[in-house]
């Protein structure tokens, strides 16, 4: 009889393990590199500016870990299988902060949080940041204002900007991404500088 009630429950149990599928693998995590530092060697400047920068205002997309594609409609639609580890629009304030901290005119950079005080704000808008499949482009709108304590604002630009694509995967996606941002970056640093040199 213990023979039989053995057998009953390996028989139960082999049923099961192939009734239940599977666990699904997590979703790859890519994330965005440190900017390179500045080619400036003297950390010394006659400016000592201390500036915030704020969380970029961004769609609720992009406010998401998802990783964003079109084809050839015009719905954006998610890869399946990767996420940025981090959202873009706090990758991109935490990128521009630690890239900006490093320039001789820094006395001090920030991100936005209680009790720093600071004569700038950065505010940075994410309008699009997806791969264009049809084109083999990764598609960015980024617009940047310069903000004074009292909210006015002192110097604003917007980048429309295409930058090609390697492979049309999430992968190709990072990598694109890393090197528009490691351009745009030293333009916004250039942009920043000019201004307050005038």
């Amino acid at each position: 009889m213990s023979k039989y009630l053995f057998l009953l429950l390996l028989t139960a149990s082999l049923t099961a393990c192939s009734v239940f599928p599977a666990p699904e693998k997590a979703p790859q995590q890519l994330l965005l590199s440190s900017l390179a530092p500045s080619q400036e060697t003297s950390r010394h400047s006659d400016m000592q500016i201390r500036l915030v920068i704020e969380r970029p205002l961004a769609s609720t997309p992009l406010r998401q870990r998802e990783i964003w594609y079109r084809d050839a409609g015009l719905q954006l639609t998610p890869f399946s299988r990767h996420l940025w580890a981090e959202s873009l629009d706090l990758q991109l304030q935490s990128l521009t902060a630690e890239f900006l901290a490093q320039q001789p005119w820094a006395e001090a950079v920030s991100l936005d949080r209680p009790g720093f005080r600071a004569e700038y704000r950065l505010h940075l808008n994410l309008q699009h940041w997806y791969l264009d499949t049809a084109q083999e482009e990764l598609l960015i709108s980024l617009q940047a204002n310069l903000l004074d304590s009292d909210g006015n604002s002192l110097l604003q630009r917007q980048w429309n900007e295409k930058q090609p694509v390697a492979r049309l995967s999430p992968q190709g996606v990072a990598q694109a991404s890393q090197t528009w941002l490691e351009n745009w970056i030293v333009e916004l640093n250039q942009s920043l500088k000019d201004h307050w040199q005038k």
